[in-house]
């Protein structure tokens, strides 16, 4: 009910048309997943050791999307199997800027994001950096 109003509430604009998407919502990560995520992120950063997000991401996001069998699995592998071509060409684009915008935590279900967190834990702890508790988001899902 509220997305009609808010359509209705538009002005049509032939300069400016609007585009309207419905689809049935996705299984994704839990709020509170992604509140302990960047508050990792940022004890991360606090202890010194730079911003480690993209590092994660590769290290272990990157495998559990590779493994996954979902439809947003296969459209993750796709877009991989076409950055690598991307690559390979040698075209001059940024492919670490294009590859951070394909592997995203945005596009993880709970069981996934529960499975990156309690991967990287121990690597981010092996570095001597003590990071809050992940039984906060005992597996939400």
């Amino acid at each position: 009910a509220n997305c009609i109003a808010r359509i209705a509430e538009l002005e049509a604009n032939e300069d400016k048309p609007y585009q309207v998407e419905i689809y049935t919502a996705k299984d994704l990560r839990t709020k509170k997943q992604n509140r302990l995520y960047w508050t990792h992120i940022g004890e991360i950063k606090k202890a010194g050791h730079g911003d480690l997000h993209m590092e994660l991401k590769r290290k272990f996001l990157h495998p559990i999307y590779m493994a996954s069998t979902t439809k947003e699995g296969s459209k993750y592998q796709s877009n991989y199997a076409a950055l690598c071509l991307i690559k390979q060409s040698g075209l001059e684009i940024d492919y670490d800027e294009l590859f951070g915008k394909v592997l995203s935590t945005k596009d993880s279900t709970p069981k996934q994001m529960a499975e990156y967190i309690e991967a990287y834990w121990p690597y981010i702890n092996g570095k001597g950096i003590y990071l809050s508790d992940p039984d906060n988001y005992k597996r939400e899902g």
